[in-house]
């Protein structure tokens, strides 16, 4: 897997990443809303009567306009802002959190997939044409027993570590997987073993 796209894909679609911009947003939302309950509304009412000794009819109108002498709202918006600080510097080390795993897994997946093709490419093929030989030299009687023998437990020695490479392999593309939420370990439809 190209490790960029992977990287991307981390920063664009983690489910943690998502969360800390939500948070950031509503804390956002927050404090505007805070910073225009600052201004008071006005009030406005209409009113009408009727005088029924004059027989007239009333129009009463009043105006009221709150002066935020003492609350301006100053504490509330205060504490939105830090808020939004905490959610930004939340979100960012999430960032920086998630993204040193990345680095790590990409790292143990690039390490093991270079151990992987050293086993099967080198050191697998050179075990079996060592303990092909030693059959062979027993065989002549060229050699003991015990040379055939050890060639023999030689291979099996490395083909298990060659499992094990396998295995660290594949727990590191796994752990990229779960990260980046992608699925490249499957086998392609068809090419399945």
């Amino acid at each position: 897997p190209d490790p960029g796209l992977l990287r991307k894909g981390l920063i664009e679609k983690h489910p943690l990443l998502a969360a800390a911009d939500r948070e950031i947003e509503h804390a956002e939302a927050t404090l505007v809303r805070l910073r225009a309950e600052r201004i008071p509304d006005l009030t406005l009412g209409v009113g009408v009567g009727r005088i029924e000794d004059e027989r007239e009819t009333i129009l009463q109108t009043t105006l009221g306009i709150p002066l935020p002498l003492f609350n301006r709202n100053q504490g509330s918006i205060m504490e939105a802002e830090a808020e939004r600080r905490r959610a930004r510097h939340l979100s960012t080390a999430t960032l920086n959190a998630l993204l040193a795993q990345f680095d790590a897994a990409q790292a143990r997946y690039a390490a093991a997939a270079t151990k992987v093709k050293t086993y099967r490419e080198r050191i697998l093929p050179a075990s079996e044409k060592a303990q092909s030989q030693a059959q062979d030299a027993y065989a002549l009687g060229k050699s003991s027993i015990l040379e055939a023998i050890d060639a023999q437990r030689t291979l099996i020695e490395t083909r298990t570590a060659a499992l094990d490479a396998e295995r660290e392999l594949g727990e590191a593309g796994a752990e990229l997987e779960a990260l980046t939420e992608t699925n490249f370990l499957a086998p392609a439809p068809g090419n399945q073993q």
